[in-house]
């Protein structure tokens, strides 16, 4: 089952540009898990996963194993792409 996180901010300019790109991809792919954190509010779950400072950072998980990290703007079609890329 894929999985996949998505760490992004209220204040953070890629991330609202990404937002559109995002909606598409997860009315494209309904049986995927989509987990949306905030950088800021979810701050105790978001920590442990060491993001860093570029975001959005999207992390792909098949079966509950990290297998791909991916950060920063990017159009939709390469994203999409990131995202079946494992």
């Amino acid at each position: 089952m894929r999985k996949i996180v998505i760490v992004s901010a209220v204040w953070c300019h890629a991330c609202l540009t990404m937002r559109k790109r995002i909606k598409a991809l997860k009315e494209k792919y309904p049986e995927w898990i989509w987990v949306d954190l905030d950088l800021d509010l979810d701050d105790d779950v978001v920590d442990p996963l060491k993001v860093g400072k570029l975001i959005p950072v999207f992390i792909i998980y098949e079966n509950d194993v990290e297998v791909k990290r991916i950060a920063g703007e990017m159009s939709q079609d390469a994203l999409e792409s990131e995202l079946n890329y494992v």
